[in-house]
């Protein structure tokens, strides 16, 4: 970038900027406006700068999404960021289109299936711009896994991607313990008033963010290969502690259950007898000292408080009441009500991005959210017997290339990411995950990643 297109971008910028302040622009114009010069001014030292940029930024912005235009209502920050996403990962692509022409890519037909059921069936539902907003989003996390595939080709670069998704997790860590010292997080259930959500729309995303981060972050400390500091790896270790207490602050019980999943899973494959022996001894310690407080607690022993009013005990506690405050029956209603609702068009649905239209129709406006929190049966709804068909085998594909990928060659990050992906799809059987755009741009991105990174192990060791 010459010296002469420093100072004219920089001078625009500037005027830009000053617009804004004078004519009194809403905090969230003003906001995208510094994005975006931050954009063009990264995107004229390299598209690459500019887009992993945009994926740094993303998650420190995402409870800004739906902000939208007055007169444009369907036209929200999101969906912005959406095409800025596939305009600047076309072009990054389009670049380095070489890369992908030498390389055999999997997922190829099943990504395929997806993109067109998504395209085809918006224009069959109830709302086609809803429909079009919904694939847009779809695209963004299938064009990363193609940026990902394309950005890796040692492992220094798989460590890059690594770095910018924990790096980006600092402002929503920040923010978080900001909710909660300040007591201004969301309000739920009684018992956790102050349950928080950081930088995300729901605590549930932060929740789930919060366990892909950690998996990461451990990934980096159990591979001795990585070539990365010691201090860098303190400091991960750091952000990691910290994010497990904002695990337990969001009070997402799938969230907790999801990261021991990918413990179990992750032990079960790479340290088989080790990790039974700690999963028995650690169910026998949780035992044991329940059994003693429940024998210490009377008044004629100790007095000791009910363990249910400790807010993470009676968290988990309510699994198992028919407490109408807790989420679970309200999710059971919800899955009856919709799953029987989907019958109606079992064959492709009411149209792609339509549930919450649908869960507005059938269940009106107050009774709690509008989200389905079953990607299963939110798409059955959606498009049908076609689409979940569709969805299926994208799953079954993506699980069935990791697993097979990782017999093959053993590899730690394979691993990791196929736990992950595994407990992902999992816990999508009671919460709403496919909502969760900066989820699933950084899972697409790492799969993209990771799988281009063990080809290339694959054809290092066969060049030998």
């Amino acid at each position: 970038m010459t010296q002469r297109n420093s100072r004219l971008i920089l001078g625009l910028g500037i005027i830009s900027l000053l617009t804004c302040i004078i004519l009194n622009i809403s905090s969230e114009i003003f906001l995208g406006m510094i994005i975006l010069w931050i954009l063009i001014v990264l995107l004229l030292i390299s598209i690459e700068s500019a887009l992993f940029a945009l994926i740094f930024i993303r998650p420190s912005i995402d409870i800004l999404s739906p902000y939208s235009l007055p007169d444009f209502p369907m036209i929200n920050l999101g969906s912005t960021i959406g095409i800025i996403t596939i305009l600047l990962s076309s072009m990054y692509i389009y670049k380095k289109r070489a890369i992908l022409y030498n390389s055999r890519i999997p997922l190829l037909w099943s990504l395929a299936i997806i993109i067109i059921v998504y395209i085809v069936l918006s224009f069959t539902g109830v709302s086609i711009a809803t429909g079009l907003q919904e694939t847009v989003r779809l695209i963004t996390f299938i064009i990363l896994y193609f940026v990902g595939w394309i950005y890796v080709s040692t492992q220094d670069k798989l460590i890059n991607i690594i770095r910018v998704i924990i790096y980006a997790s600092i402002i929503p860590l920040i923010s978080s313990y900001i909710q909660y010292f300040s007591g201004s997080g969301l309000y739920t259930n009684p018992g956790f008033e102050n349950r928080i959500a950081g930088t995300f729309g729901h605590p549930n995303v932060l929740a789930y963010f919060s366990v892909i981060v950690l998996t990461l972050i451990i990934s980096i400390w159990m591979n001795k290969s990585a070539n990365i500091v010691v201090e860098e790896k303190r400091l991960f270790m750091g952000i990691g502690l910290l994010y497990v207490i904002v695990l337990l602050i969001t009070f997402t019980r799938g969230a907790w259950l999801g990261l021991i999943l990918v413990a179990l899973i992750i032990g079960l494959i790479q340290y088989p007898r080790k990790s039974l022996i700690i999963t028995s001894i650690g169910l026998g310690l949780i035992t044991l000292i329940l059994f003693v407080y429940q024998v210490l607690s009377p008044p004629t022993v100790l007095d000791l408080p009910p363990l249910t009013t400790l807010p993470i005990i009676n968290r988990v506690s309510g699994l198992f009441t028919s407490d109408p405050s807790d989420s679970i029956i309200w999710r059971l209603t919800m899955w009856r009500d919709m799953y029987k609702q989907a019958w109606q068009s079992p064959i492709i649905g009411f149209g792609t991005g339509s549930s919450q239209i649908m869960v507005e129709q059938t269940r009106g406006i107050f009774r709690g959210s509008l989200e389905v929190h079953n990607d299963y049966i939110k798409i059955f709804l959606e498009q049908g017997f076609i689409g979940l068909i569709a969805y299926g085998i994208l799953i079954l594909n993506i699980l069935g290339v990791l697993y097979y990928r990782y017999i093959q060659g053993k590899n730690i990050y394979i691993l990791y990411l196929a736990s992950l992906m595994t407990v992902i799809y999992m816990v999508s059987f009671w919460d709403n995950l496919l909502r969760g755009t900066v989820l699933m741009w950084i899972l697409f991105l790492l799969l993209g990643a990771v799988l281009h990174y063990q080809s290339l192990l694959n054809k290092s060791d066969t060049s030998i």
